[in-house]
C-alpha cells in the first residue's frame, strides 16, 4: 500500500484483518505528493483506534518503506482510525487514514471455483 504524508492521494483501503488475530505483517511505501519520502532518521509507529480501545506497533523503516506487525483488534467492525505516525527531532507528521475492517473468522468466505 502507498500512504501519503501530504494527504492529497485518495484514501487507502479497505484493508481487511481478522479480529483477535495479531502478528500479521504489514508494510507501506510512504510518499510526499506522490514522490517516495526520505525517512532517514525518522521513527515510525502504526496507530489504530477501535470501539473501546486502541493499539500501536513500532515500525521498521527502510528508505521510504515502513513495516509493522499488526496488533490484535479484539472487536469486529471498521476501525475508527488507522495511520502511520512519523517523528523526528520533536516534529510529528501522520499519513492519511487507512480504511481498516476487523472481521470475525466466520465472516471470511472463499469463492468456489466455477466449472467451465
Amino acid at each position: 500500500m502507498i500512504l501519503d504524508i501530504d494527504k492529497s492521494m485518495p484514501d487507502v483501503g479497505p484493508v481487511y484483518i481478522r479480529s483477535g488475530e495479531s502478528g500479521v505483517a504489514m508494510s507501506a511505501e510512504i510518499v510526499d505528493q506522490g514522490v517516495p519520502a526520505d525517512l532517514t532518521g525518522m521513527t515510525a509507529t502504526f496507530r489504530a483506534m477501535w470501539r473501546g480501545g486502541h493499539g500501536e506497533a513500532a515500525c521498521t523503516v527502510d528508505g521510504s518503506e515502513v513495516s509493522w506487525t499488526m496488533p490484535a483488534v479484539p472487536v469486529p467492525g471498521r476501525l475508527l482510525a488507522a495511520y502511520v505516525e512519523l517523528s523526528c527531532g520533536g516534529s510529528v507528521i501522520t499519513t492519511q487514514e487507512i480504511e481498516m475492517h476487523a472481521e470475525e473468522a466466520a465472516e471470511w468466505k472463499c469463492s468456489t471455483p466455477s466449472s467451465i
